[in-house]
């Protein structure tokens, strides 16, 4: 493919999360030489449970830590309970983590003592 018809098509297929999220998306196809597709067809902004789970969502119940800090050491419940805390300080999975069978991720909530600002709070703070 030209590098100008890839550039365009890549365009286009950004344009396609305008509206949904202020932080540009890139796409990387580190596989082959297949194009970023020409339209994207399902695209959900926030979290969403994808398998049949049941969710006790009540917050006396909810699994917390008692952590007074950004949760960085071993001992946070939260991070134990994904093994542990997997997001580096940038809100990042490092390279190596497994895309094919992830570990549960279990972030910090609103039950949790520690920092609103931790680095087990990922997916709930949106893209930045």
């Amino acid at each position: 493919m030209h590098v100008k018809a890839f550039w365009s098509s890549f365009h286009n297929w950004l344009g396609h999360f305008s509206g949904y999220e202020a932080v540009p998306i890139t796409c990387v196809n580190g596989v082959d030489n297949e194009p970023c597709p020409d339209k994207l067809q399902d695209y959900v902004p926030e979290s969403c449970v994808t398998s049949p789970l049941n969710i006790d969502k009540d917050i006396t119940r909810l699994q917390h830590c008692g952590c007074a800090d950004d949760c960085a050491s071993s001992s946070c419940m939260c991070a134990q309970l994904s093994l542990r805390c997997w997001y580096d300080s940038d809100g990042r999975l490092p390279l190596d983590f497994c895309q094919f069978e992830p570990p549960v991720l279990f972030e910090c909530n609103h039950a949790c003592s520690c920092w609103r600002s931790c680095r087990n709070r990922v997916v709930q703070n949106g893209l930045r």
